[in-house]
């Protein structure tokens, strides 16, 4: 709890989505090609044999974490976390 307290936003001091991202699923021919561009790549073989890629790493290569556009953004210790600094809503396209 305490490890999961130092990552994550306390709901009560800001509104956050949680941690909701869906890790991304490669084969291991394209897992070999993104290992050669980027060696430090986070992944985990499937049962299947196809690797998991870690959504979390992916969010911090692309520089979103600690990223705000408005009153949303992402978490800045935490990139999984989507929150809400102020007045945020969700809207449909």
């Amino acid at each position: 709890m305490a490890i999961r307290s130092s990552k994550l936003p306390d709901p009560k001091e800001i509104g956050n989505a949680g941690s909701f991202f869906k890790n991304p699923s490669v084969s291991k021919e394209q897992f070999g090609v993104l290992q050669l561009n980027f060696p430090g790549i986070v992944a985990y073989e499937n049962p299947d044999h196809t690797m998991k890629l870690a959504a979390g790493w992916l969010i911090e290569q692309a520089g979103l974490k600690g990223f705000r556009k408005g009153d949303a953004g992402v978490h800045a210790r935490q990139a999984l976390v989507l929150v809400n600094y102020g007045s945020a809503v969700a809207t449909k396209f």
